[in-house]
């Protein structure tokens, strides 16, 4: 299920690289789900943008699925949409993609 968690300072503080501009504005919680809710539904949708998600973005595609690195675990899933800006989409391999 689903459950509240306490974000992490240096979350928090990333947070200021995409769109907040205030620490003050910046939520210090969020909701979380476990990876087996995860995988249960039936569409999952990753978004993620700006270079500092690049190299993630291509572990999380092209990467070992491990529990070490969790967003892997879409490599699994048979109906994912992943929406990436281009510069998150660096790593990405040609044909692996739909540019919109």
């Amino acid at each position: 299920g689903c459950h509240v968690v306490d974000f992490y300072q240096e979350s928090i503080q990333s947070s200021l690289d995409y769109g907040f501009d205030r620490i003050e504005d910046v939520p210090i919680q969020g909701v979380t789900q476990g990876i087996a809710t995860i995988m249960k539904a039936k569409q999952l949708i990753m978004i993620a943008k700006g270079i500092k998600k690049a190299k993630l973005v291509e572990r999380m595609l092209y990467g070992e699925v491990s529990e070490d690195f969790p967003s892997s675990i879409i490599q699994k899933h048979n109906n994912v949409i992943v929406v990436l800006d281009s510069e998150a989409a660096k790593y990405v391999r040609e044909g692996d993609y739909e540019r919109y």
